[in-house]
């Protein structure tokens, strides 16, 4: 049985590298909907663009950091951010969204692809859909 722990969107290039599986670590705060979010979760991830495209991937493992610079050097900068050429271009994307996130609790995902959808429907549809059975599921 697997749950939906938790409803996001990427913008892209990360939605297609997720996607296509050139992403497989998932780098986020530790806080809302994410500290809940463990091995065997999936997660929906919109495409961010709002054409109502998504993916659901699954949590193959956790890992908790004090830094997205320990996360990045731990799982492999390029498998966060694959289109970076070192651990300082892919802090920056974190640094645009979070700031430096230094102290603050990180979280990494190895995640795999078990889903897709691309079609026409609006994120804040299926967003209420989802809600009514955010428990666990097959």
């Amino acid at each position: 049985m697997h749950r939906v722990a938790c409803i996001t969107s990427l913008r892209e290039p990360y939605y297609t590298q997720v996607k296509e599986g050139e992403k497989t670590w998932e780098i986020r705060l530790n806080k809302g909907e994410w500290k809940e979010v463990g091995r065997g979760d999936w997660v929906l991830a919109f495409r961010k663009d709002g054409k109502g495209e998504f993916v659901i991937f699954e949590v193959l493992e956790r890992r908790d950091y004090t830094s997205f610079r320990a996360a990045l050097e731990d799982v492999g900068f390029r498998n966060a951010i694959p289109h970076a050429e070192d651990v300082e271009e892919a802090l920056k994307p974190y640094a645009q969204i979070y700031g430096t996130g230094e102290g603050k609790e990180v979280i990494a995902l190895k995640i795999r692809v078990v889903g897709e959808f691309c079609g026409e429907i609006s994120p804040d549809k299926l967003k209420k859909y989802l809600s009514s059975f955010r428990g666990e599921r097959g």
